[in-house]
């Protein structure tokens, strides 16, 4: 596509927009169709019903062949940014699961299905298809300290990593195709091996670092140290005043949001800056506000991308939902952020259903119970006459 048809594609949306999402195969996911896509899509259903999977679907499919952020939208689920457990899944278990797993025993990695999944944008057709396959092999000992794996205990015996160690894993196979300035796509194929004592032995080459999804998990913004690193990213790319903005048109009280260091403190804590100039913790202020912030960063991260918000709900008053979301909406408008947000709560949807802002940029998609299949779709103006005007819960 030559390069004054790519500016004219993407002039009202970014260029990453999604104008409709095919998920083939993708964990319990079946032959899924999001068609209609607007600047804001809710998808609404039951626990369980592959809502949060359809979120990382999209997350893997704009992650390309960047493995690293494989990793980050498989975590999510464990919430591993928070804390180290003994209880979470290793690396391969984590990736394996993300393949359609049909009848495949736990812990089993042979014999799963393929991913498949691909999103129509306005330059073009992104895809990407997936496989695993297992292997055996040994470890030696520059696999052990590359791992930081000195010492290896088998069963009772203390084994020298000088010796060679017999392993498994498996072998991830990605093959990608993106839209490009010219005739054809740019396609691509990377495979990785994951092994189950030390995890990955190479990432491959550097990949992009352009941050085209953002993922916010329904306690993300408790995660201090993620957001502290958002905040020092905003304020290298010189985003504090489009912060501070946003912040400000949700609360009057707000005048600026900052990184500070006290006398005892080894590391920085946001702070609040009120209109009175008194500094405050960002933690005082409660959960709504932390959540709000972390929408805020995470839209200016993904300026002109997409922002993908599970229980878009989470830490929001009912009463004050109707506001923060026409906030959220007139943002991603302007930094042409397309939103995809899924909830189960009828208050949140009453909520968006009252919204001013979104009745003409917002599709919803009611979820199925099984495979994550679309039973309805409704436009801004249907959702606010059908649960508006009729009382109805779509949610059935």
């Amino acid at each position: 596509m030559a390069s004054n048809q790519l500016d004219d594609a993407y002039s009202s949306h970014g260029r990453n927009f999604a104008e409709n999402l095919e998920v083939l195969s993708f964990r319990g996911l079946s032959d899924v169709r999001l068609d209609g896509l607007k600047q804001v899509n809710l998808l609404v259903g039951g626990n369980n019903s592959g809502k949060t999977s359809i979120l990382e679907a999209i997350a893997v499919l704009y992650a390309g062949n960047d493995l690293r952020k494989w990793l980050d939208i498989s975590f999510v689920r464990e919430v591993r940014t928070f804390a180290s457990s003994p209880a979470q899944m290793s690396v391969l278990d984590t990736i394996s699961w993300m393949f359609p797993s049909h009848d495949v025993e736990l812990f089993e990695h042979s014999g799963a299905g393929e991913i498949s999944m691909s999103a129509q944008t306005p330059v073009g057709r992104r895809g990407l298809r997936a496989t695993i396959d297992t292997f055996e092999g040994f470890l030696d000992e520059s696999d052990m300290i590359g791992a930081q794996r000195r010492l290896l205990r088998v069963g009772n015996e203390r084994r020298h990593s000088d010796e060679p160690v017999s392993d498994n894993g498996i072998e991830l196979n990605i093959e990608t195709s993106t839209p490009s300035e010219g005739l054809f796509p740019d396609e691509e194929k990377d495979t990785f091996q994951i092994w189950s004592q030390i995890g990955l032995r190479t990432m491959k080459k550097a990949r992009s670092r352009e941050n085209v999804v953002q993922y916010i998990p329904p306690y993300g913004h408790r995660n201090s140290s993620s957001n502290i690193t958002a905040l020092s990213r905003s304020i290298q790319e010189d985003n504090t005043t489009e912060l501070n903005d946003l912040m400000s048109s949700l609360d009057s009280r707000i005048s600026g949001v900052e990184l500070v260091t006290s006398g005892n403190q080894h590391r920085p804590q946001i702070a609040i800056r009120l209109e009175d100039r008194k500094l405050v913790p960002v933690s005082v202020m409660g959960d709504g506000v932390r959540r709000a912030l972390s929408i805020a960063l995470s839209i200016l991260a993904s300026n002109r991308g997409i922002l993908l918000i599970d229980e878009v709900e989470a830490a929001f008053h009912v009463s004050a939902f109707s506001k923060i979301f026409d906030w959220m909406v007139l943002a991603a408008k302007k930094h042409q952020v397309q939103i995809f947000a899924t909830t189960h709560s009828l208050e949140a949807i009453e909520g968006i259903a009252n919204s001013t802002e979104s009745t003409h940029d917002l599709s919803a998609y009611l979820i199925g119970p099984e495979d994550g299949k679309v039973v309805k779709n409704y436009t801004g103006g249907m959702l606010q006459r059908l649960v508006v005007e009729a009382g109805l819960d779509i949610r059935f």
